[in-house]
């Protein structure tokens, strides 16, 4: 099964691999609705960002809005983004601190897929 797995994968490679800030294929069909219970929104405060990434940074976001993979929000909850520079030295990675939402996320319950049937429909998608 390990075998048939790098197959895949290596048959997939170029859904999973981008080159630098290559912005990766957009997942479609997938919404997310996140069980927060009673929690009242919560807007955390923006983090200081070093200067010498604000452009990268600009640029990969305004690349994630033209690919409609973010959107502008008015929501009433707000985490802080990080900026972590790749192995490369030049690259960044955007990330999000969700930690706050994660601890009033409420536990779902449901069960696993097994990873069999994950890889057949994986090698049965074209």
């Amino acid at each position: 099964m390990e075998e048939r797995l790098r197959q895949i994968v290596w048959e997939k490679r170029k859904w999973l691999i981008g080159k630098g800030n290559a912005l990766p294929p957009a997942a479609k069909g997938v919404i997310c609705d996140i069980d927060v219970g009673n929690a009242r929104p919560v807007a955390q405060r923006v983090r200081k960002i070093s200067p010498q990434f604000r452009e990268k940074l600009a640029d990969l976001i305004r690349g994630l809005l033209s690919a409609r993979m973010i959107r502008a929000s008015k929501s009433p909850w707000a985490s802080p983004i990080v900026v972590i520079v790749k192995k490369n030295g030049v690259d960044i990675r955007l990330c999000v601190d969700y930690r706050l939402v994660n601890g009033l996320t409420q536990l779902m319950v449901y069960p696993m897929p097994l990873v069999t049937d994950l890889l057949e429909d994986l090698d049965n998608y074209r």
